[in-house]
């Protein structure tokens, strides 16, 4: 199966978090990077450093085919290269600098990163079986810089460090639900050298795995769902152990031949939103936001960032380009109707008690995975509003939340759709 379905909102959770607006170098929270899915190397993280050396996948395949599964996977990281700007100070020495103007050139010290993805293969059975085992090497790159009049004046030196790694697998058959249930299990590992153990977090993260993740396929079965799993297999789902990844199912809704164990906590089936005009690496915001805040920056604050990083100069090019109805898509859309979740429209209001449904069988679809926690639980409609697109909101305290009253107090609630929520009892 082709890993394509899955690839854009994996090239998403690769470069989660890889430079946040403003997009400039000089910006704080530019100068603590590398956030998510970080796999440090194993003796400065077992000597205390802060980040994991491994990661754990443990998910479900069931056998569908006359053969066992097999499982064809792609391990994807980012691997950071620095790139430093070094000012000439004579007699071929140089000294390292924060940026260096050169003509109309600004080069500014940054560290980037390039993608790798490393394939490997899983036949079910097997015990412990190391499928990669892989060993990339150092790099380093020199480029002088010259004013117009042919004067060295500095250098970019751009360096990689050496990375290895390790991939190991499991598959055991844990169930029998009509077809074989087998669990399997994956582990990856940093064992690159590293005998700096006082280190801090930015010189390891040079030589670690970034925004580490994994995309499966499989062919004679199909992988089941952790977050919503038929009955039969529930159990077995519950004794699933992951560690630094989330597996969730891709491709389209009702598939299950593609699954991507993510850093992020995401649901089943995630999908870009067809609006987004491109990739902004500070997924966690609003592209409208975005968008209109990166209009508004100063054109020396667009240089900087432009001189950043090329996918920085990427995004301040798009935001300049993108035209009025493509900024009105990213606005968002409502959905159709004023329909609670049991066919009963325009029945809630103010004093309303409601049963929140968001779950698959509502055919709701969230942003924010945390609310998968709000499904079932039950309350009070304490306020009905609605926004500048003339759609309706329902403000709702949980009964069982033990700071309700603090909340009601100063009118902090969760809000809801109409169609997301079910009408317990009306108002009296």
């Amino acid at each position: 199966m082709s890993f394509e379905r899955a690839r854009r909102i994996a090239d998403a959770i690769l470069y989660e978090g890889y430079v946040l607006y403003p997009y400039r170098a000089s910006s704080r929270k530019n100068r603590y990077r590398w956030t998510f899915g970080v796999v440090a190397p194993r003796t400065w993280s077992e000597a205390g450093g802060c980040e994991p050396s491994s990661m754990t996948l443990e998910c479900l395949v069931e056998a569908r085919g006359p053969t066992l599964p097999r499982i064809e996977g792609r391990l994807r990281f980012l691997h950071v290269e620095r790139r430093e700007v070094e000012a000439a100070i004579g007699e071929g020495r140089f000294r390292a600098v924060e940026s260096l103007t050169v003509g109309a050139q600004e080069h500014i010290t940054w560290e980037e990163a390039n993608e790798r993805e490393l394939p490997f293969t899983i036949d079910v059975p097997c015990e412990r079986t190391r499928v990669l085992d892989e060993r990339l090497e150092e790099s380093r790159q020199e480029r002088t810089l010259h004013d117009g009049d042919g004067a060295l004046v500095g250098r970019v030196v751009r360096t990689q460090r050496a990375l290895a790694l390790t991939l190991t697998a499991s598959a055991a058959l844990t169930a029998s639900t009509g077809h074989e249930l087998w669990k399997l299990t994956i582990a990856l590992e940093n064992v690159t050298p590293f005998e700096d153990f006082a280190a801090l977090r930015e010189d390891a993260v040079v030589s670690s795995l970034v925004g580490a993740h994994l995309v499966l396929s499989v062919s004679d079965g199909a992988f089941v769902s952790l977050l919503d799993p038929p009955a039969e297999a529930r159990a077995a789902a519950e004794s699933c152990r992951n560690v630094g990844l989330f597996p969730v199912l891709a491709g389209e809704p009702g598939a299950k031949g593609l699954l991507l164990a993510s850093p992020i906590v995401l649901y089943d089936h995630p999908q870009i939103a067809a609006e987004s005009p491109g990739d902004t690496f500070d997924g966690t915001e609003i592209d409208e936001l975005l968008a209109l805040s990166t209009r508004s920056l100063t054109d020396d604050e667009k240089r900087e960032a432009r001189a950043t990083d090329r996918r920085a100069a990427e995004v301040i090019d798009r935001a300049e380009r993108l035209s009025d109805s493509a900024l009105l898509a990213l606005h968002g859309k409502g959905g159709g109707g004023k329909t609670n979740a049991s066919g009963q429209a325009d029945t809630i209001g103010q004093g309303s008690r409601v049963r929140v449904r968001l779950g698959v069988a509502t055919g709701t679809r969230r942003t924010d995975a945390q609310d998968m926690f709000l499904d079932g639980r039950i309350g009070i409609v304490e306020e009905v509003r609605e926004d500048l697109d003339g759609q309706t909101h329902l403000a709702v305290i949980l009964d069982d939340d033990p700071a309700a009253e603090l909340h009601r107090w100063y009118g902090r609630h969760l809000h809801f759709r109409p169609e997301e929520l079910e009408l317990v009892e009306a108002v009296s």
